[in-house]
């Protein structure tokens, strides 16, 4: 078969792609995905963690993943040096056209090193955001390397892509790399929810119960208290409600301070922790679920209203960063404004008391996702960042200061 483009992406991707940890691993592995159609394209995949002593390499289907150990040790002093420098040898050893990196702040050539073909980095999250909400006993010393890296990175950047048009205007001041925005590629089983769902509806198989659900990390900025606290004023006037919490546990302390809330406020019944889950029981929960709502303190564009619209789910959610990016107020869903627990009680109160408001959201969610959220167009997004990036001198050379 006739390859016109050989391509490494560098990422995050699991192990069992039906377990993903996170919204950076499920653009990966969507990304590959969609590009796998395109049969002019060979794909490898570099993937650093912690997991593995030395390189270890799988073959899935026609893409092969090679992982990588990361080096933790003073990797926030040297902003990760040691595994970036195994992942340009190994991007030195497949000598690929393109290089393409998820999450920015992985990027390999930080240093004077020119890298051996086009780079492009993903910006998934904001670190000088993201990082005001971590609270851990040494973050205080790790946010002042990790904002830094994060300029380097941008000022060294020739092209970027940007998950919403949010980061767009996040990252602008700070780079003079050519910015494409690309939505986040969802994968198809949540489009196949659709499905299932008119199914349930035209058997008139209501559910017992009024289901919120939350997919995703347990952090602070999540807010993923904000959430329980709404809940927990609801659940006098809406009869029955049920809050599910999709996610694996990113902040131990505050998770602990969750399960204090939901004890001492008796919401055992009102209030269940599912833990990680892989994508088709992720699937099945919002098949069954009501409305997915969010009371995030900062979203890039979030993975959960994506899947939700795809899946013709309505949204309750904060005006947090990129998240008007995806949901339309009173379109697709509602937004309220951050940290109002009384507005996001009261939007979720309206929603799952009136069908006919969940009807349409659901159908004009259905509508954006299918414009702008499948693998296949964010694959052919990206392919066109690709070929544009391989014109040869049609970009400036980049240099802002740090």
């Amino acid at each position: 078969m006739r390859t016109d483009l050989s391509l490494v992406i560098v990422g995050p991707y699991p192990p069992d792609p039906s377990i993903i940890g996170n919204g950076v691993e499920a653009v990966v592995v969507n990304l590959v995905a969609g590009l796998r159609k395109v049969p002019t394209i060979r794909v490898a995949v570099v993937s650093t963690t912690d997991t593995v002593a030395s390189e270890t390499v799988v073959a899935r289907e026609d893409v092969v993943t090679y992982y990588l150990p990361s080096a933790r040790r003073l990797s926030n002093i040297t902003l990760g040096a040691v595994t970036k420098a195994r992942v340009r040898q190994k991007i030195t050893q497949l000598k690929p056209d393109v290089v393409h990196v998820h999450d920015h702040t992985n990027f390999p050539y930080i240093g004077f090193r020119r890298a051996p073909c086009p780079v492009v980095a993903t910006v998934h999250g904001l670190r000088f955001e993201e990082t005001k909400y971590e609270t851990e006993p040494l973050d205080w010393l790790r946010r002042p390397p990790r904002r830094y890296l994060e300029r380097l990175v941008l000022r060294r950047s020739r092209e970027v892509i940007a998950v919403s048009d949010y980061v767009q205007r996040a990252i602008g001041p700070l780079t003079r790399a050519r910015i494409t925005v690309i939505d986040n590629p969802v994968a198809e089983c949540y489009f196949s929810v659709w499905d299932r769902r008119i199914g349930r509806a035209r058997r008139a198989e209501v559910p017992s119960r009024a289901t919120v659900l939350f997919a995703g990390g347990i952090t602070r900025r999540k807010n993923v208290l904000g959430l329980i606290q709404a809940i927990e004023l609801l659940r006098r006037d809406v009869v029955g409600i049920e809050l599910r919490i999709a996610g694996g546990v990113r902040d131990e302390q505050y998770y602990e301070t969750l399960e204090h809330f939901v004890s001492e406020h008796s919401l055992q019944q009102e209030v269940r922790f599912l833990g990680q889950l892989s994508e088709p029981a992720l699937c099945e929960e919002y098949e069954r679920c009501t409305v997915v709502a969010s009371a995030s303190h900062e979203e890039t564009a979030g993975m959960i209203f994506q899947q939700a619209m795809a899946a013709g789910v309505p949204v309750v959610a904060t005006r947090a960063g990129g998240i008007p990016s995806i949901v339309t107020d009173d379109q697709s869903g509602i937004l309220i404004a951050p940290d109002d627990l009384r507005q996001l009680a009261e939007a979720l109160r309206v929603t799952l008391g009136d069908p006919a408001r969940r009807s349409r959201f659901a159908d004009a969610g259905r509508r954006i996702a299918l414009e702008r959220f499948t693998a296949t167009r964010a694959a052919a997004r990206t392919l066109e960042v690709y070929r544009g990036m391989l014109a040869p001198g049609r970009l400036p050379d980049a240099d802002l200061p740090v």
